[in-house]
């Protein structure tokens, strides 16, 4: 959409490789393409990962868009997946509140790429920048969807 998702996650490889922390498994950074034309990226490696039948979990973002302070991530699956306790604990621990999904009529888990991830076993979730209900950056967030989400407008 505006590569955002992409930019955030090249700067979380960044940082977490500055950090000198060692994971306990090997973490895989992906990029994958072609959302929009029925989630062919995210199908293709998640039927064949690099590795096969390691994939163990699948934290998705797409669209990150950074539009006013960090305060709440949308989380899309987070009272389905077991990642969900884990990822409202870390959050908290950086002042952030986890958020489930604030238009589920809208099924957008089934329509994005951690869904693919889903279906082969690994639980999944998807985060967006989230926002309180009836605040100002409420607004904000919606009037970009409006004016600028697939329109030549659509970057940062």
């Amino acid at each position: 959409d505006n590569a955002s998702g992409v930019a955030t996650l090249i700067e979380i490889a960044r940082a977490f490789r500055a950090s000198g922390q060692v994971p306990r498994r090997s973490i895989l950074f992906v990029a994958v393409t072609g959302e929009e034309k029925g989630l062919l990226g995210s199908e293709y490696f998640a039927q064949h990962p690099s590795v096969p039948g390691t994939i163990v979990a699948d934290l998705n973002m797409d669209m990150f868009l950074p539009l006013y302070p960090l305060k709440y991530l949308e989380v899309q699956g987070l009272g389905e997946s077991s990642l969900g306790p884990d990822l409202r604990a870390l959050a908290a621990e950086v002042g952030v509140e986890a958020q489930p999904d604030h238009e589920p009529e809208r099924v957008i888990f089934i329509r994005s790429d951690q869904y693919n991830f889903v279906k082969i076993g690994a639980p999944s979730l998807m985060l967006s920048v989230g926002y309180r209900k009836g605040s100002r950056e409420e607004e904000i967030s919606k009037a970009w969807f409006r004016e600028r989400y697939h329109a030549p407008a659509d970057d940062l």
